[in-house]
């Protein structure tokens, strides 16, 4: 087993000379919002959803004309769910959907789906069992409306957020009723709810109809921030969901960080940012399927991080002091790749983990990623330049 002094020199030549790629959730858009894909209710939320540069991949699967399979979407971390028109199959889409979230993929679902009466046009199926928000109601309200008040205001999808006009029509639900245990996070001007998020961790709704004013003049002003939150609210169901079992926290839990600088629950030791890195797993462990993704957030953002699998949890699962951090995983340490978090602070693995890891069905891997946390623009709290994310441990099937 390497040593933490030749560990460091190993793993940063490889920081150091590999070519950095750009980082970010693999998305979909699953809705039946035209009998065409081609339609700028498509393509305009298509647009709107890549602008930010937050994702590697915004795709178009039109939930009219055909319902995905759980394979089709375990690629994806994350998926906004609307309807405009009847789905090919609301019941069958439900099922699928909730199996999805079990697996640990994000699910944000928005007007109509989320609040039209007919039960063509919205979530049927397994879905009504657990795993709405907003309740469907009669329909939806219309009616110039704006960002009204935010029960939530420190909430992630909130960040930034200050302005937003649903335009003339201002699709929202009728009903403001929520399943039990749900909160809302934001308002429209009249009270009804605009975000809102349920006891499933990777579950948001919101009370908007997705296609701007650059699709047609009544949908929402696309000169106010309705991309920013959908783009949110996306992030932050792909970061919230995961598999495999996260361990060796620098949230006092594990062994103490370096100089204090414990991160907030479930997190790493904190950098810069204030926050700690986080690391979480999405789609399958099947070494058969093979579309497993590791995802780092709270980084700095354009720096590089290292993503690895090691065969032990180290000091137990407790970890060791390693810069900034706490080295979590160990022995026979397999280096995976290299990526650079995006304007976000997020980053996301594009190899076939298992292929690169060399891992068989019922191994039992620890995976880290080893990030760059440079003097500027803000110096690292210990002085190091470099920091870790929590650990998390899969078991590999067949």
């Amino acid at each position: 087993m390497k040593t933490p002094s030749l560990l460091r020199t190993s793993l940063f030549a490889v920081l150091a000379s590999a070519p950095l790629q750009a980082g970010g959730p693999a998305v979909a858009i699953v809705a039946a919002a035209n009998t065409s894909s081609s339609d700028c209710r498509f393509t305009d939320t298509q647009a709107k959803l890549a602008g930010g540069g937050d994702f590697s991949t915004v795709d178009i699967i039109n939930a009219y004309s055909t319902t995905p399979t759980l394979l089709d979407l375990q690629p994806y971390a994350a998926v906004i769910v609307w309807s405009n028109i009847d789905f090919a199959d609301s019941a069958t889409l439900g099922d699928v959907l909730a199996d999805y979230v079990d697996g640990g993929g994000g699910v944000v679902v928005a007007t109509f789906a989320n609040s039209e009466a007919s039960t063509n046009r919205h979530l049927t199926g397994r879905w009504t069992l657990g795993y709405e928000i907003i309740l469907p109601g009669s329909g939806s309200q219309t009616g110039t409306a704006t960002l009204g008040a935010v029960p939530q205001p420190g909430h992630p999808i909130m960040a930034g957020i200050t302005n937003f006009s649903g335009g003339t029509s201002s699709y929202r639900p009728a009903v403001t009723t929520l399943t039990a245990g749900s909160s809302t996070i934001a308002e429209w001007s009249d009270g009804r709810v605009l975000v809102a998020e349920g006891t499933v961790p990777n579950r948001i709704d919101l009370g908007f109809y997705p296609p701007s004013s650059d699709c047609s003049g009544g949908f929402w002003t696309s000169s106010t921030q309705g991309a920013e939150l959908m783009r949110n609210a996306l992030l932050y169901v792909a970061v919230n969901g995961g598999v495999g079992t996260a361990y060796c926290f620098g949230d006092g839990t594990g062994a103490p960080c370096p100089c204090g600088n414990n991160g907030g629950t479930g997190e790493g030791c904190a950098n810069s940012t204030g926050a700690g890195g986080v690391l979480t797993a999405a789609g399958s462990t099947s070494v058969g399927v093979a579309n497993l993704k590791l995802r780092g957030a709270q980084l700095q953002p354009g720096q590089p991080g290292l993503y690895f699998q090691g065969l032990n949890a180290v000091n137990g699962g407790l970890g060791t002091i390693f810069g900034d951090g706490l080295r979590c995983a160990g022995g026979g340490v397999v280096r995976l790749q290299v990526v650079a978090a995006n304007a976000s602070g997020l980053s996301e693995t594009t190899v076939d983990v298992g292929a690169v890891g060399g891992v068989g069905a019922g191994d039992v891997r620890r995976y880290q990623l080893w990030y760059r946390n440079p003097a500027q623009p803000v110096g690292s709290p210990c002085g190091s330049s470099f920091n870790l994310t929590n650990g998390v441990e899969l078991t590999w099937q067949p």
